[in-house]
């Protein structure tokens, strides 16, 4: 059986509930009607009206064979016979015109609203069942919406996760980039401050001092490469300016001497000397570096904070 369209299946649903026919039996009368509503109700009651008449025909017929014994009895039979058979077809005849001239009566009433049509019969005709069948399709057009709707929402609910998911990557990305960014330059400022401080370092040890010969401390310091560096302190001098004066070489790269670094003892690690000597008095012949001493450069990794 084909398909039908959409207004089709709607004729076919007012046609069925204003009748109370079966589908099957509705969808015929239509498509012998060429689909048209008024002349497929008068050809259905058309047809109900002739299956009366058949009825009766049949009856009649039976009453005949079993009278025909008996005919001379009754001779006014046939007379009888042509008279219930006029009545059938004029009944017959009464109730199409009748049907027609409501139908027609309620189209020019209604107009050419289907809904309209569909109301009407439904008033007069629909039977409880039909109502519990309305019922039922309302049921399930709310039932369909609904999980159509809850699909929908779990869509929605689904696509938002994903952006916030997404907007959160974001977010750390430009966060990772931002604090790569901030140690970047926080990690040149240093670099500048370093470099400003042992400029001016430089200045200071850029002349040789005189020392008489009894106060003449000798330092050496060595590299890791092997370098040395050879300068004459004060005996009373700070331990803390051998330090500075090898943080003001470093400003050579070639003197491999990193931006962290401390100066050690060859065969000891007793005494370490580094910048938390600057607050210190602790002077050259205290701690045993008088008349001469040699020291090693001791270089920190400069990402060992990181």
């Amino acid at each position: 059986m084909t398909e039908i369209s959409e207004s089709q299946t709607e004729l076919l649903q007012a046609f069925c509930e204003i009748t109370t026919c079966d589908i099957t039996t509705g969808r015929t009368i239509l498509e012998s009607t060429n689909w048209d509503l008024e002349n497929a109700i008068s050809l259905y009651y058309e047809q109900q009206n002739a299956n009366v008449y058949e009825g009766n025909n049949f009856n009649i017929t039976e009453q005949v064979n079993a009278n025909n014994i008996t005919v001379n009895q009754y001779g006014n039979l046939n007379e009888q016979q042509e008279t219930n058979v006029d009545q059938a077809n004029e009944g017959k005849h009464l109730n199409t015109l009748k049907l027609k001239k409501c139908f027609k009566v309620f189209l020019s009433v209604c107009g050419t609203s289907l809904s309209a049509i569909f109301g009407f019969f439904k008033t007069l005709f629909c039977v409880p069942n039909l109502n519990n069948r309305a019922q039922d399709n309302v049921s399930i057009r709310n039932f369909n919406r609904s999980v159509i709707s809850q699909i929908e929402q779990v869509q929605i609910e689904e696509a938002r996760r994903i952006r916030e998911e997404q907007d959160l990557e974001y977010m750390r990305s430009l966060n990772l980039d931002s604090m790569k960014q901030e140690k970047a330059l926080e990690k040149k400022r240093t670099k500048d401050l370093i470099r400003e401080r042992r400029e001016k370092l430089k200045a200071e040890f850029q002349q040789d001092r005189d020392i008489e010969q009894e106060s003449l401390s000798r330092v050496c310091v060595k590299n890791s490469a092997g370098k040395k560096f050879q300068r004459n302190f004060h005996k009373d001098d700070s331990v803390y300016e051998i330090f500075k004066w090898i943080d003001s070489l470093a400003l050579d790269e070639n003197n491999l001497i990193s931006d962290k670094f401390s100066l050690r003892l060859p065969h000891s690690k007793s005494v370490e000397i580094d910048d938390s000597y600057a607050d210190e008095e602790i002077t050259i012949s205290e701690i045993g570096f008088y008349p001469n001493t040699l020291l090693l450069i001791n270089n920190f990794d400069e990402d060992s904070d990181d």
